[in-house]
């Protein structure tokens, strides 16, 4: 019970503490991703953005959607990942006023197409790390983020990727 009443006391204190901190952002990325199976690998690119909220400074919750943008070829057919969506939750530890460094927890839901096959879809744990910049320039809340998130695990295939994005909070 103190701990819960603890918590409580931190959740509620934090936001009064930070009120001149933004809490909310989106993000505008990139993304190079490996579809690995058996011994062969093939290399997609995504666009995407994300939307969140840091209710406190340590922990911020995102909603992403991404898009593919290029396919793979293998053995005549081209592999590509159409579309997809992911929601997660950031532990987050900031290294002082700028810069923070944090983990990802989350589902993520895509849909891959194979030229001449069709498409199917499928979901899964999504994790990862990453780090984040984000001066305070004024009004101005701007920087960058580099990521790398393995988004499926399954069946003897693996997704993952580096991510690199613009950040804007509000």
């Amino acid at each position: 019970m103190k701990l819960f009443v603890l918590a409580a006391a931190l959740l509620t204190a934090a936001p009064a503490a930070m009120a001149d901190d933004p809490q909310g952002f989106y993000t505008l990325g990139y993304t190079y991703a490996s579809i690995k199976a058996s011994d062969t690998t093939l290399n997609v690119s995504e666009l995407g953005g994300s939307v969140g909220w840091t209710p406190v400074r340590w922990l911020g919750l995102e909603a992403n959607a991404f898009w593919g943008v290029s396919s793979a070829n293998l053995s005549g057919y081209d592999v590509k990942i159409d579309s997809g969506y992911m929601a997660s939750v950031l532990p987050t530890l900031p290294l002082g006023d700028d810069w923070s460094v944090y983990a990802r927890l989350g589902y993520m839901h895509a849909r891959i197409s194979v030229s001449d096959l069709g498409s199917g879809t499928d979901h899964d744990t999504a994790y990862g790390v990453g780090a984040q910049w984000v001066p305070h320039w004024g009004t101005y809340h701007m920087g960058a983020r580099l990521e790398y998130t393995q988004f499926y695990h399954k069946d003897g295939m693996t997704i993952d990727g580096t991510t690199l994005s613009f950040v804007q909070r509000f």
